[in-house]
């Protein structure tokens, strides 16, 4: 069998929605969402990921409404 090509896609990648402590509770966390899946409707993009840090309960509750849960846990090999 013959290897499948490999094949580049373009992608959103949100790292890290803050809102304002000021300005919680409004839905803005919300808004953006809604902002940056027109920015992937209008670029073309086939996914957007979204990362925050495991113990961030207020966008994982956010995420969790809005988008499917991968299970893959990030790793990071610094360099020298």
């Amino acid at each position: 069998m013959m290897p499948r090509p490999l094949k580049g896609k373009y992608i959103g990648f949100l790292d890290d929605l803050f809102v304002d402590p000021d300005f919680r509770g409004q839905k803005i966390g919300q808004k953006l969402i809604e902002a940056l899946k027109n920015m992937a409707k209008s670029n073309n993009w086939q996914v957007i990921r979204c990362i925050t840090h495991s113990d961030n309960k207020t966008a994982k509750k956010l995420y969790d409404k809005i988008a499917y849960n991968t299970g893959f846990d990030l790793y990071e090999i610094k360099g020298d």
